[in-house]
């Protein structure tokens, strides 16, 4: 993303530092139903994206800096057009800005006070961008935003308290661990997921519950280890303590669950099976055996070149 400027604002709440940067469009969280009947993007988009993305984190990572907090919400498209549109041009995707009187949520008058706004100005909605920044493949280009979470890693793990979202989080996230570039990286796997299925994670839960995200991963990549596996209280609720589930211990659950769970008729079946090794080696749970993004990078190019080269 491209700094441009930057300046402080001197209000009754104290010194405000604002940051002024390129004009980005929604973010990957944008609903693809809006352009695609698939609901998913069409498979080339999503490879471009992929890479770019991964890229970008590799990027960081030789740049001694960990990200902290991927999510889709914050990686953004950038308008291919932005520079040559006109004020007119813009207000026809986003609206004339307004202002709106400043209300209560619990709709009780508000006691004007020199700390809160005379009022508020919504902000614009930028789904209806997104066909312009995915006008073409080649057009397509992401930004990594939002490093608010962002922090330099040395040449060991440190113990930093990072919110990342439950779906998103490595595991010593939730569990207050150490974390490492290895950590973004499993970030950057669950990135991919949402990428090829049209959003959805795969550690899911609805409210965003740790102990259901949790409950997936272990049904997806088996026992956690020790080390926390002994700490998470509600891991009876669906376990015994082998990591076999409790409603039907015939069935390990590791055994038969896919990572990316792609129809076999929107990718090469050789291509998907690479794919989910790919994916599989960024997120064992040890920070150590998991591959690093600029693998991913590579290993990605190599497979994609390849399938690309046995079509023609």
């Amino acid at each position: 993303m491209e700094f441009l400027d930057d300046f402080k604002v001197e209000g009754p709440n104290g010194t405000h530092q604002c940051i002024v940067t390129e004009v980005l469009g929604p973010g990957l969280n944008a609903d693809p139903d809006e352009l695609y009947d698939e609901g998913q993007f069409p498979i080339g988009v999503a490879k471009t994206m992929i890479l770019q993305v991964a890229r970008g984190v590799a990027y960081l990572h030789g740049c001694g800096v960990v990200h902290g907090d991927l999510h889709a919400g914050n990686i953004l498209f950038r308008i291919p057009t932005v520079e040559q549109m006109s004020y007119q041009d813009l207000a026809v995707y986003l609206g004339e800005p307004y202002e709106r009187p400043l209300t209560r949520r619990d709709r009780k008058p508000v006691i004007s006070t020199p700390h809160q706004p005379k009022y508020v100005v919504p902000s614009s909605e930028m789904l209806d961008l997104l066909p312009l920044c995915l006008d073409s493949q080649e057009s397509i280009q992401l930004k990594i935003c939002d490093f608010g979470k962002a922090f330099l890693c040395g040449d060991k793990p440190q113990k930093i308290q990072l919110n990342t979202l439950a779906v998103y989080a490595a595991p010593e996230i939730t569990f207050r661990d150490y974390v490492s570039p290895a950590t973004d990286v499993w970030a950057l796997a669950i990135l991919i997921r949402i990428i090829l299925r049209g959003g959805f994670p795969f550690f899911f839960s609805y409210y965003e519950m740790k102990k259901e995200v949790l409950r997936e991963m272990v049904a997806t990549l088996g026992k956690l280890p020790d080390k926390w596996w002994t700490k998470w209280e509600d891991r009876s609720e669906y376990f015994d303590e082998n990591g076999m589930f409790i409603v039907d211990k015939k069935i390990s659950p590791a055994a038969s669950r896919n990572f990316l769970s792609i129809p076999s008729n929107w990718m090469d079946e050789e291509e998907l099976n690479e794919l989910e090794i790919i994916v599989r080696k960024m997120v064992p749970y040890e920070l150590t055996d998991r591959i690093s993004a600029t693998e991913v990078v590579r290993l990605l190019s190599e497979s994609w070149t390849k399938s690309r080269h046995q079509r023609i």
